[in-house]
């Protein structure tokens, strides 16, 4: 069992706490960039490549830069998303909805199509 103080403990919390009040979309999309940019930074200081500190920081930046763009974009999506989601948009849509019932039904009914109807049918007026 691990004490209550450890950094294990803690990182959970932490964890638990932003999957609970992070939407996933902007969650996915920080933490991927920093994934992305722990690994080119792993990869540019191997033995491997051993890239030098100026080359290095010429990869950071587009790496940055397109992360900070896809957050970007992440948050406007979602804030897309809440707002088509949000009661009144539900309760507009419903009421289009509605009303496009109560005027396909009125179609139907009304006296000069009651003889058309009824043909389609197979009933004699």
């Amino acid at each position: 069992r691990l004490p209550v103080g450890s950094p294990r403990v803690v990182n959970r919390i932490n964890a638990a706490w932003l999957v609970r009040h992070i939407p996933p979309r902007l969650l996915g999309a920080s933490v991927g960039g920093i994934i992305v940019l722990t690994n080119a930074r792993t990869l540019l200081r191997s033995d491997w490549i051993d890239a030098p500190v100026g080359l290095q920081w010429a990869f950071y930046g587009p790496i940055f830069a397109i992360w900070v763009a896809a957050v970007v974009y992440s948050f406007g999506q979602y804030r897309k998303d809440r707002a088509s989601e949000s009661a009144d948009a539900i309760t507009a849509a419903q009421a289009a909805e509605a009303e496009a019932i109560r005027a396909a039904s009125s179609r139907t009914t009304r006296p000069e199509n009651a003889e058309t109807v009824a043909t389609d049918a197979g009933v004699r007026p």
